[in-house]
């Protein structure tokens, strides 16, 4: 089972639709689009039991990754049977799957998006980074958090 970040995207959406308190996030969601979520590859082992590694995405801010992490919890406790979560075997029993490590993504950061949506170490490092991605102006991620 592969949950690809499109799936990721519109997980996020409906867990922060879902919770007045997280719905002041959306717009945040929808501007920083698919493009800013990782990938869950999943893999199966000698055993029949499931494992999967998480793409990491190094342009993506630390606190916008927090907001996904607490939007995969919200989801989680929503639906404690979604298929983000258990794998089922064809007999019908719930397998857990567990993670076992992080793939550093190579994909192309998306462009024209707040500067505050992406890793500010990340775009320090090099000056192209920051030429090629047209930051847009911050959008006051950090305050939002706190509100």
């Amino acid at each position: 089972m592969l949950i690809d970040e499109i799936q990721l995207y519109q997980l996020c959406l409906q867990a922060a639709g879902s919770d007045e308190k997280w719905s002041r996030f959306l717009p945040i969601i929808k501007m920083a689009g698919v493009q800013m979520h990782s990938d869950d590859e999943s893999d199966q082992d000698e055993n029949f039991k499931f494992h999967f590694r998480v793409k990491v995405l190094p342009y993506r801010a630390p606190l916008l990754l927090e907001i996904f992490k607490r939007l995969d919890e919200l989801d989680a406790a929503i639906s404690k049977a979604s298929s983000s979560i258990l794998v089922y075997r064809s007999e019908g029993r719930r397998v857990e799957r567990r993670r076992v490590g992080d793939i550093r993504s190579i994909s192309k950061a998306p462009t024209s998006l707040p500067s505050d949506l992406y890793d500010t170490q990340w775009v320090n490092n090099n000056i192209i980074h920051k030429n090629a991605l047209g930051l847009a102006p911050a959008i006051g991620l950090r305050r939002l958090i706190l509100d």
